[in-house]
């Protein structure tokens, strides 16, 4: 056991066996002063002192010896390693508290990335997100025919409906050879009749800007979830019929709130091609339902609009056909009819057709609803949809909707194809 210098060289060979025969049993020895011995002691035996108040035992065996001796030098060296123990528990614990940080930074950063791909996923279905005021959503087009800003918005308390026409940006030019336009905008609310309006003819305009407000009083709010705004945007033509560049549809289902509300979007739309000129033959608006536990697939008709004049007083006799349909083999499981409407290009059904489809093998199955019109011999087809995983984009939107929202009814407008 080594012991200070100071101590060492005062006390001697002899004095260094004297100490610690003294201090390991308590009792002084001659040549050494018990003060001098104490004051030296109590340095290393945090203020113990050397005299004790009892005389300690001392060890019989070697190795209790040997761990009597440890235990005095751990004694005397205690402060230094207790400091340097709490530096080392002082130093793991800011670095338990880095990776911590690191850690909840990573999760916030993923979090954040799951965020904003759920957003592009979202933007992708072109569906606008509440209080958007602002915010742009754009829709493609096949033809180049320009794009319409417009801003829409529904007050439950006082029952306004707002449309604020804004502008237009690169319009086809429409008269030749000036290469320009003389753009006007009608604006309409279907299956309405009424309340149509339009904004004021720009003169030789490609990016018109008209910022004209419209406001439908007295629109109840129930009437939001099956009324769609039609903007068509028109070229004037002084000496012959308007032409048409394109229109926009927006189903003011999205306006809907069942906690009342206000809700207003700022939308870019781009200008799609008139139905007319591209072989429309009619609208028609269906609600679909499933109940995982019956195994109810349920289709309801609701209405039609501008169905195609199939007889020669311009007037047709429609009706619902409606299919069951194996989506591989295209096979068809089951079929129902609906009742006819005779005389009318504007029809209301409300009927509702059942289907008996397990909850395992639903994504395996599709609606087909066809649109015919009567005859005394046989019937002509009008137009058709099928509904499924795999039929067309707002088809299979609906079907997804469906199955999202069991032992609910979504209704939508389709456009039939001929």
């Amino acid at each position: 056991m080594n012991l200070p210098g100071s101590i060492a060289n005062s006390l001697g060979g002899k004095g260094i066996a004297d100490f610690l025969v003294s201090t390991l049993t308590g009792d002084s020895k001659p040549g050494v002063s018990a003060s001098s011995a104490g004051a030296s002691a109590s340095r290393y035996s945090n203020g113990a002192g050397a005299a004790r108040a009892s005389p300690r035992r001392f060890p019989d065996s070697h190795q209790q010896r040997q761990q009597h001796y440890q235990q005095q030098y751990q004694q005397h060296r205690s402060p230094r390693q207790q400091q340097q123990q709490q530096q080392q528990q002082q130093q793991q614990q800011q670095q338990q508290q880095q990776e911590t940080s690191l850690f909840s930074l990573m999760a916030k950063s993923a979090e954040a990335m799951g965020a904003t791909a759920s957003g592009m996923n979202s933007g992708a279905d072109k569906r606008p997100e509440h209080e958007t005021n602002g915010e742009v959503f754009e829709e493609g087009s096949e033809q180049n025919l320009g794009r319409l800003n417009f801003v829409i918005s529904y007050d439950w308390n006082d029952r306004h409906l707002t449309i604020k026409i804004c502008q237009a940006q690169k319009l086809p030019a429409m008269d030749f050879p000036m290469g320009t336009s003389d753009p006007y905008c009608k604006i309409s609310i279907l299956p309405d009749k009424g309340n149509k309006v339009k904004t004021k003819i720009k003169m030789r305009k490609l990016n018109p800007k008209w910022n004209e407000v419209f406001v439908f009083e007295d629109f109840p709010g129930e009437r939001l979830l099956d009324r769609t705004l039609f903007i068509q945007v028109y070229d004037y033509d002084r000496f012959s019929r308007d032409d048409s560049i394109g229109d926009i549809q927006f189903p003011l289902m999205y306006l809907y709130d069942e906690s009342k509300k206000k809700r207003s979007y700022n939308l870019w739309r781009q200008l799609q091609p008139n139905k007319k000129t591209r072989g429309y033959v009619g609208d028609v608006m269906v609600s679909l339902g499933y109940n995982p536990q019956s195994s109810q697939l349920t289709l309801v008709t609701i209405r039609a609009r501008d169905l195609k004049a199939m007889d020669l007083g311009r007037t047709s006799d429609p009706y619902c056909v409606v299919k069951l349909i194996h989506s591989k083999t295209n096979k068809e499981c089951d079929k129902k009819k609906g009742t006819v409407i005779y005389k009318n290009l504007n029809p209301q059904w409300d009927e509702s057709f059942n289907f008996t489809v397990s909850p395992d093998k639903i994504h395996e199955y599709q609606l087909e609803l066809v649109v015919k019109d009567k005859d005394f011999i046989g019937s002509d087809t009008i137009g058709k949809i099928r509904l499924g995983t795999r039929s067309g984009t707002e088809e299979s939107k609906h079907w997804t909707e469906m199955m999202n929202r069991p032992r609910q009814q979504v209704s939508k407008w389709h456009t039939l194809k001929h």
